[in-house]
């Protein structure tokens, strides 16, 4: 069952990148430490997720980026997805492996992970933090 009193979540994969097993694993894990996690789904411009951010209020966005359709744009729009995040409090998780060092090392983020355990860390750790300054049940 989901925790009706824990921390919203929403993510998926950006445009050009259908590969949804990731962001389906990660809407699991989420779930699993208490996060009410929503996938938004596959292929989604960055205006989709920037208007769900508006929209939905939630506390985290994930992104599983397996694929970058137009790479000359994509680190411009990740750090003002970024920008945006940080102004209304979102903590922005990635992971992903077109995510090479290199690329990371250009954009701004608050969380990367390599595998679904330091997602599930990261996000149990983040719950944890939430629940002890009781901003969630």
């Amino acid at each position: 069952p989901v925790d009706a009193s824990g921390p919203k979540a929403i993510g998926g994969t950006l445009d050009g990148d259908p590969y949804t097993t990731a962001a389906k694993m990660a809407e699991l894990v989420l779930l699993s430490v208490g996060y009410r996690a929503t996938s938004l789904g596959n292929e989604l411009p960055f205006s989709t997720i920037e208007k769900a951010i508006e929209i939905e209020k939630p506390r985290l966005i994930w992104l599983s980026v397996s694929s970058i359709r137009h790479p000359e744009v994509f680190t411009d729009r990740m750090n003002r997805l970024h920008e945006m995040c940080q102004e209304r409090g979102v903590l922005l998780a990635l992971g992903g492996v077109a995510l090479t060092e290199e690329r990371r090392s250009s954009l701004r983020f608050d969380s990367y992970s390599e595998t679904m355990h330091h997602l599930e860390r990261m996000a149990a750790e983040q719950v944890e933090r939430l629940r002890e300054d009781r901003q969630i049940g």
